[in-house]
């Protein structure tokens, strides 16, 4: 997005001023969505997607075992 806007500003279609303000909501929008992501539990993930299942089946296991 960031290109489209300066190339907006080059072709005179925006000015400095316009392209600055929207560069800053689109980083804004940028850090709500990433926030949301990583509420809802998407973000920054350190196990690959049933990774945690797995695991709770071999502890189920070991614990039946003793």
């Amino acid at each position: 997005m960031q290109t489209q806007l300066e190339l907006s500003a080059d072709l005179g279609y925006l000015d400095q001023e316009q392209v600055w303000k929207l560069m800053g909501q689109g980083a804004e929008v940028a850090r709500l969505i990433n926030g949301l992501l990583a509420s809802m539990g998407r973000g920054k993930r350190t196990q690959e997607p049933g990774a945690d299942s797995a695991n709770t089946a071999n502890s189920a296991r070991e614990d039946t075992e003793q």
